[in-house]
């Protein structure tokens, strides 16, 4: 059993490095991409999905998840931003290592609240604490903290662009910060209006490079550049499906929005990514989930829709690396979003032990390459 459990830790671990390596995900010349939601199917995962790997996150009274707010992996290891209280750590066999909340205070070695983190050299944990940028280490806790200026405000998750500067999210605005001039350098607007749904990865990196999408519901993703630019890579065209914010009337209350929302049939785009060899989009519509998957080699284009309480379906990732997407899905609704077919035997006999109460379990989709 050991040396079973030892050989699929050793596969998930090098799938994952290998993919999650820094590679220059290539961008097509065309940015438009033709949505036809009309032409879905029901989700058939294995059209798309090469394999499967599960990684159940050890459950222990001092690893209990509440939610799974981001997710990372890097250097064998998974990170768990966990309900913005803390970030847990597990090995790639999904062992638990440690939690940073054990420092979770308001000592001079702790913070109070982890809206996001980077993941440093030497495993040092760069943690956004409203408007304090606090460096974590384990076990010692917060070995370092520098305050931010109120002008970054109201403030949202944060990434690094380079080592001196990061970008940050705030409100409808991406504000590039220097550390070492202790200013904002640039700020770039989206839209001035807010709006009650947010896409789910409006800042990410991927592969080595950065991309955003603003928040509100949107067709466009933009890569950002050392340059503190943006340059659009991807344009999703829904024809007559499309929603955009020029059309909601000039005194339009934002609260009657969900309702109008779950009765529209316009398509409503969550999240979006370029890989190397296929770009994926994620969207609402009449209040089912959808995906769409393109063949960047012949565009061809298949859109899959989730069904309610059907079996086989593609939820949004909570990370992308490579060819690969990781959800960290919850027990009770793991079943829904498998393919038996494309899982190990000894993955497939997990299944048989998962308990309801346990901690998420980390599923990884390595995708066809066509």
């Amino acid at each position: 059993m050991k040396k079973c459990l030892l050989e699929i830790v050793c596969v998930v671990a090098v799938m994952l490095t290998a993919a999650c390596q820094d590679k220059r995900t290539a961008t097509s010349e065309g940015v438009v991409w033709e949505i036809d939601p009309n032409e879905a199917q029901d989700t058939d995962l294995s059209e798309f999905v090469d394999s499967i790997f599960l990684v159940p996150l050890e459950t222990l009274d001092e690893s209990l998840i509440k939610s799974v707010t981001t997710l990372t992996y890097t250097g064998h290891k998974f990170y768990v931003n966990n309900s913005r209280s803390g970030i847990q750590v597990y090995g790639s066999n999904g062992k638990f290592l440690y939690s940073t909340e054990k420092h979770r205070g308001p000592g001079p070695n702790e913070y109070r609240m982890a809206l996001s983190f980077n993941v440093l050299p030497n495993d040092t944990l760069e943690i956004l604490d409203v408007l304090f940028l606090r460096k974590y280490t384990y076990p010692k806790g917060v070995v370092h903290s520098s305050h931010l200026p109120h002008e970054l405000l109201p403030i949202g998750p944060c990434i690094r662009l380079n080592e001196d500067t990061l970008i940050f999210r705030s409100g409808e605005e991406l504000k590039y910060y220097s550390q070492s001039k202790k200013k904002i350098l640039k700020t770039l607007k989206d839209s001035p209006q807010k709006m009650p749904l947010g896409t789910s990865d409006p800042l990410y990196q991927l592969n080595g490079k950065l991309y955003h999408s603003p928040t509100y519901p949107s067709n466009e993703l933009y890569m950002l550049d050392e340059n503190m630019e943006k340059k659009l890579v991807l344009q999703l065209d829904f024809g007559r499906y499309n929603f955009s914010m020029e059309d909601l009337p000039e005194n339009y209350d934002m609260r009657s929005f969900f309702k109008d929302w779950e009765s529209d049939d316009r398509a409503y785009p969550f999240t979006k990514y370029v890989l190397d060899d296929v770009c994926i989009a994620f969207f609402q519509r009449n209040n089912d989930l959808y995906v769409a998957v393109k063949d960047k080699a012949t565009n061809a284009t298949k859109v899959y829709r989730n069904r309610v309480k059907a079996r086989q379906q593609m939820m949004v990732p909570h990370y992308v690396c490579g060819d690969s997407l990781l959800h960290a899905s919850e027990p009770f609704y793991l079943p829904y979003l498998i393919d038996t077919t494309l899982m190990r035997k000894s993955d497939i006999a997990r299944l048989d032990s998962v308990d309801e109460t346990d901690n998420p379990i980390i599923i990884i989709y390595k995708l066809k390459h066509p």
